[in-house]
């Protein structure tokens, strides 16, 4: 559905050439990756659209990376798909505020967001806004709230709730095929182009790894450039640089035109011409007629002949040649000839990666700086290689590397390669068995052997390498012995060891490593460090995570004086020593889940610069007083420490505390001195199954803006948290035994979230529509379950309304929360009428009050105007419902067995699911047959209104229904029965599948076990070829009817989804039972398939004086619901008098409703508490189906 707004984007500009990318896909991935970003890119891509989707987003650090920026730069238009946590990234943002930088087509998408809250950063945005601002400050966050209001403007795509989102989708690839048209810089109404670009694809032979050169020659205006163009815009999107030259001649004719031309050509290949070409991957070079040399080699020579050309360029043409030189030998194997090279001797830097070479090594250039040759095929590299100026060497990755030289060590030694090198990688090299004696390298700097698995020992000179600064050993698990002498490592500031699971100590003399500052030895098992460690004077990070042998530390550990973090993390460490205090400059310590350390030393006071100390899941039961001496520390984590039962009252010295989390610990009760945490922003203590109550002093801390307390068994709060005028999320869920709210509640004019799921709490605070920031109020709970106060924590009692008569009120204010979009008050036991103010919560947008004991619902509810969402499952006494806002897209009314009549549902345009199960009284549906948007229609168990319904159904309901479930036992006659055979139709593809089933329920299946059921289980649909199953997938068959009567039910496959798109010519698709079946009772009596291929289901006029095999899908389907006679148009066969009746039925009944309020309160709802069996609760085991 197409937003409302009325600004326009600019329209994508057309450039000589098409870009890289078409579309730029930007996109909040844990909203949206996996669902509609997945289905929209794979759709893009089957239409041979080039669409750039950044698949490390949930990665990335708070920089945008340059390769994000170039493909942004690099892309004709963008379709940014704004969901409810797009703010919540700093990417997002910075990707929206480049690309509106770029002045071409923008297409947003509204992803389950009100595009307004786009344009005002409302709704979700709100606090993700206010959040960055606070980390990146207002100058920053200005270009992205500008951004946000700019796209938030334009007209655009909503997309919210139910189904598969194809119609957005298609209506996205449409818009964006149309700008295809105009990005191709191919002149329009070409004939017979696109066949001989398809030739001359095929001479090419992209699949294969290869290197390819064409050459295209003949007269002046027979359309050579046409053709390379087009074949340039086809080939882009396979090269990360590229280059196209469209008018050699206009270089050239330039002074100093070939060298021009070269700087053109290699700027384009490389990203920055003075950079050389490190990263080329493949250009296209357009020669105009008049100067293209009938010697195609002198052509190629003109080029080579010139010493300055880029060694790039030079290595390429000669690999070229070379290459085809070798072609016919290893067709599919790129091999090179080191005799390529011999010329180049400005070569400096070469790239081989998983290339072999053959020939004489003598010949490759004396002057290579650098070699990268990751996926070397080679055991040894050969003696004969011997450049003297190699710097760095880069071997990573080459799995059959054993040595590093051939024949005699002394290989190494005595060809000259290893004088001048730095860098020496060998990272994933897991056949290597030793390196080489390097005691005549006196330039290595850094030496990666990490994940050597063949490495056994290090060779002993490694411990002579006085200029090794870097040096890599993790993961190397067969490790059992580390050079004894390291005493020329004197430089040495990095030594990772972690991993090394079998090294079992660490040299005596490492105090030689005078330079070191980070020594990592995580999973190692070093039973002890040498006391000779406490000499690394400039050490300043020491990591011992999972060393399940270390037991101790030296006990004058505290002399490591320049340590600034310290980690211990799953070892086997007994006891910190009291020297720890000494380490003044530690910033960091971390002891998660160190067993078997029980105290903190009250040394630890003099740690003044300590910002982290974490302690999650160890056994500590009590922190050193000492503690608040910490004036610096700003992260406390003890989660889980389960025998810590109190903090110390000194914490109040923790004068710069930022986050304290006490989740799972024993604690009972907070100190009142935890008020002086004037700094403190987040409180978290879930689990924490003893806290009992919150101190009033808990007021004080005027910083924090999260609270969470979950699962514990406190009663109240106290009135003093009305102080706290910076809350912004209130957490209490399954705080079972909180039976009230404090007064003060009102006063949190910044809270946005209350959550209150499973509490106790039967009556809200009048000062509760104080909260005018409230925008989320999640307060349902369990249903049939409530919790007296003279019950323990763990007791439980079913309560029914013969047992507890109170009258439960909300307050009048409650339509004050003018800001509240999300209301959920499932099982509140709401009953009677709710008043008729609703309509003053105008933010509303999804609303559930399932489980309620109303029996109607208000007039005004058609006044919220942006309301998604109404979902009404089990509200039992529920008679009627009235006229709903036409902004609906979902309705659930599942369950509710009084229903008996329902408005006009015409106006509900955008209205996708409509769940009406087990409305056994309901007789009539009045609009259904307009609601041109519906996905899922779900009526099982409505028996008294399925013919009326089924006359009503009509082409336009059924078009894009996904999902339909019915009262009924029979199933369309063109429907194959059982298997269905696919077959390859000429020119037409296959757009979707139609499964439909008919199913009944055994009288045995339990009302209590049909409520849990989710949809009815068991029946799956599988694609079988050759007789193998290939895919297979349950069918969704949502609405479990009461009964035991048989139910139709339809589903509608588009072509991405797998039952579709994996169909190949001769496969069958097969409905049967599950074997064993998840369920006993369900019943699989018919089943049907009817394959819809292109232009079945496409024709959207009046099909009435059709016959049926020019009829669609849509209108068979209508036609197979309506009169035997023909015609499913219900203005004929529906009773007007009949609805206009039901209609002032309504009308009355309401009238009579608002007439009853006048003398009352307007704003009170009676909520009642009922009792029923215990034993029928645990019949339950209560699985809580939301909505």
């Amino acid at each position: 559905m197409t937003t409302d707004a009325v600004s326009s984007t600019p329209t994508a500009s057309t450039p000589a050439v098409r870009r890289r990318w078409d579309v730029f896909l930007s996109f909040r991935g844990e909203d949206t990756r996996g669902t509609f970003t997945d289905c929209l890119y794979t759709r893009l891509q089957h239409k041979g659209v080039r669409a750039f989707r950044d698949n490390e987003g949930l990665n990335r650090g708070d920089k945008i990376d340059r390769c994000l920026l170039d493909a942004i730069e690099d892309s004709a238009a963008f379709i940014a798909i704004i969901s409810p946590n797009y703010a919540n990234s700093r990417w997002c943002l910075e990707e929206l505020a480049k690309v509106c930088e770029c002045n071409r087509l923008i297409l947003p998408v509204f992803y389950n967001v009100d595009p307004s809250h786009v344009r005002g950063q409302r709704g979700p945005f709100l606090q993700h806004f206010k959040d960055l601002e606070a980390r990146f400050g207002e100058e920053d966050v200005s270009k992205w709230r500008k951004a946000m209001k700019y796209v938030g403007g334009l007209a655009g795509f909503v997309v919210n709730g139910f189904g598969d989102e194809a119609d957005v989708i298609q209506t996205l690839l449409n818009n964006v095929l149309a700008e295809l048209s105009k990005w191709s810089g191919v002149a329009a109404f070409t004939v017979g182009l696109d066949s001989r670009v398809e030739e001359v694809l095929e001479l090419l032979d992209l699949k294969s790894n290869s290197i390819r050169v064409l050459g295209l020659y003949g007269p002046g205006g027979v359309g050579k450039s046409t053709l390379a163009k087009a074949l340039y815009n086809k080939l882009v999107a396979h090269f990360e640089n590229r280059s196209f030259i469209s008018n050699v001649k206009k270089y050239l004719a330039q002074e100093n035109g070939l060298l021009s031309l070269q700087i053109k050509l290699i700027g384009d290949l490389s990203g920055m011409a003075s950079h050389g070409s490190r990263c080329i991957q493949g250009m296209v070079l357009d020669f105009v007629s008049d100067i293209f040399m009938k010697d195609s080699a002198a052509a190629w020579g003109r080029f080579r002949g010139t010493p300055n050309f880029t060694t790039a360029v030079t290595w390429l043409k000669e690999t070229y040649k070379e290459y085809f030189q070798h072609a016919a030998e290893k067709e599919r194997e790129l091999i090179l000839q080191t005799k390529s090279f011999e010329s180049m001797i400005n070569l400096r830097l070469l790239q081989i990666d998983n290339v072999q070479l053959e020939g004489e090594f003598k010949l490759m250039p004396a002057e290579l700086k650098w070699l990268q040759w990751r996926g070397c095929p080679l055991k040894t590299l050969p003696s004969d290689f011997c450049p003297q100026g190699l710097r760095v060497l880069d071997l990573s990755e080459s799995k059959n590397i054993e040595r590093l030289w051939g024949g005699r060590w002394w290989s190494w030694h005595n060809n000259k390669v290893g004088e001048n090198l730095m860098v020496m990688n060998l990272h994933g090299c897991c056949n290597l068995t030793a390196i080489p004696d390097l005691s005549g390298n006196q330039a290595l700097e850094k030496l990666i052997l990490q994940h050597c698995h063949g490495l056994v020992k290090i060779h002993k000179s490694i411990g002579d390498i006085i200029s090794l600064l870097h040096l890599d050993l993790s993961e190397c698990k067969n490790l059992v012995e580390f050079p004894s002498d390291v005493s020329g490592l004197k430089n040495l500031q990095t030594l990772i060891l972690s991993g090394c699971s079998k090294l079992k100590e660490l040299p005596e003399n490492i105090s030689y490593m005078k330079s070191l500052r980070e020594l990592l030895l995580d999973g190692t098992v070093i039973e002890k460090l040498p006391e000779s460690v406490l000499r690394l004077t400039r050490l300043e990070r020491l990591s011992l995570n999972n060393c399940q042998s270390l037991k101790q530390l030296p006990t004058c550990i505290g002399k490591l004086e320049s340590l600034r973090e310290l980690s211990f993390n799953d070892s086997a460490l007994e006891e910190i020593p009291d020297s720890f205090g000494s380490l003044t400059n530690l910033e960091r310590l971390s002891l998660m889940r160190c067993q078997s350390i029980y105290a903190i030393p009250d040394s630890v006071r003099n740690l003044k610069l300590l910002t982290e100390f974490l302690m999650n899941g160890s056994p500590v039961n009590e922190l050193p007083a000492s503690i608040g001496s910490l004036s610096n520390l700003k992260d406390l984590s003890v989660g889980h420490c389960r025998f810590l039962s109190k903090l110390p009252a000194s914490i109040e010295g923790l004068a710069s505390m930022v986050v304290l989390q006490l989740d799972g610990t024993s604690i009972m009760d907070l100190p009142d001195q935890i008020g002086g945490l004037k700094t403190l922003r987040r409180l978290e203590m879930r689990f924490c199954k003893r806290l009992e109550s919150l101190p009033e002093a808990i007021g004080s801390m005027g910083s924090l803006n999260t609270l969470i307390i979950v699962d514990a068994p406190m009663t109240e709060l106290p009135e003093s948290i009305g102080k706290l005028e910076n809350l912004i999320m209130l957490n209490l869920n399954k705080c079972k035994r909180l039976r009230r709210l404090p007064g003060s509640i009102g006063n949190l004019k910044s809270l946005h979230h209350l959550k209150m799921e499973e509490t106790a709490v039967r009556q809200l605070p009048e000062s509760f529509g104080m909260l005018t920031s409230l925008m989320r109020l999640l307060m349902a709970k369990r249903p049939h379950l409530e919790l007296p106060q003279a019950l323990g924590p763990t007791e439980t009692k079913v309560l029914g309304a013969e047992e507890n008569s109170e009258l439960i009120v909300l307050p009048t204010s409650f339509s004050n929360l003018s800001l509240l979009y999300e209301l959920d008050a499932r099982a509140w036991k709401i009953s009677g009428k709710i008043p008729d103010d609703f309509d003053k919560l105008s933010s509303l947008e999804i609303l559930n009050l399932g489980r309620n004991n109303f029996s109607s619902l208000p007039s005004s509810l058609r006044g919220l105007s942006i309301l998604r969402k109404l979902l009404l499952p089990h509200c039992e006494e529920l008679k009627a419902l009235p006229p709903l806002p036409s902004s609906l897209m979902e309705v659930n009314a599942a369950n509710c067995y009084a229903l008996e009549v329902i408005s006009d549902l015409s106006n509900l345009e955008s209205l996708q699911e409509l769940n009406l199960t087990n409305c056994k009284k309901l007789v009539d549906i009045p609009g259904v047959e307009c609601l041109k948007s519906l996905k899922g229609f779900f009526m099982s168990g409505c028996s008294s209104c399925s013919s009326t319904v089924k006359r009503r159904l009509s082409k336009v309901a059924l078009k894009n229904l996904r999902t339909l479930s019915i009262p009924g036992s029979n199933i369309p006659d063109w429907f194959s029965r059982n298997v269905a055979i696919f077959s390859k139709r000429k020119n037409l593809v296959i757009k979707a599948v139609i499964i439909g089933v008919v199913v009944s329920l055994s009288h045995h299946i339990q009302d209590e076990l049909r409520d849990q059921l989710p949809s009815v289980p068991g029946i799956e649909a599988k694609i079988l070829r050759m007789n193998r199953q290939v895919f297979g997938t349950m069918l969704d068959l949502t609405g479990v009817p009461k009964t035991d009567e048989d139910h139709l039910y339809l589903c509608r496959y588009r072509e991405f989804h797998p039952i579709v798109s994996m169909l190949k010519d001769g496969d069958k698709i097969q409905v049967t039972m599950r074997n064993p079946p998840m369920v006993k009772g369900v019943e699989l009596k018919k089943s049907g398939i009817h394959l819809i291929f292109e232009n079945d289901d496409d024709y959207d006029e009046d099909e009435r004086s059709f016959d049926e095999n020019l009829q669609t899908v849509s209108e068979k389907i209508a036609r197979f619901f309506g009169p035997s006679e023909g015609g499913n148009s219900i203005s004929d066969s529906i009773d007007e008098v009949e609805r206009e009746k039901q209609e002032m039925g309504m009308k009355e009944e309401w009238k009579e409703e608002k007439k009853g309020r006048d003398g009352s309160h307007r704003s009170s709802f009676l909520l009642f508490f009922f009792i029923a069996l215990p034993s029928f609760f645990l019949l339950l085991s209560w699985s809580w189906t939301r909505g």
